[in-house]
């Protein structure tokens, strides 16, 4: 788990839900405050912001090879 003020770089994985757990949803962060978005089941995958006002932001990981 990256540290709050940690910057992302491009790879790095954000989550939201609850830290204690419950995380709901997965991104992978591609730079410029944006990310690449599965929003569900018979949606396109799409680019958008990875923070906006009113989300449930939980953190970011850093995957190492």
């Amino acid at each position: 788990r990256l540290p709050a003020a940690a910057p992302l770089i491009p790879g790095d994985l954000v989550f939201y839900g609850r830290p204690s757990g419950s995380i709901h949803h997965v991104g992978v962060y591609i730079g410029n405050r944006k990310m690449i978005d599965a929003p569900g089941r018979s949606k396109n995958i799409r680019i958008s912001a990875y923070r906006y006002p009113g989300d449930d932001y939980a953190g970011a990981t850093r995957p190492t090879t």
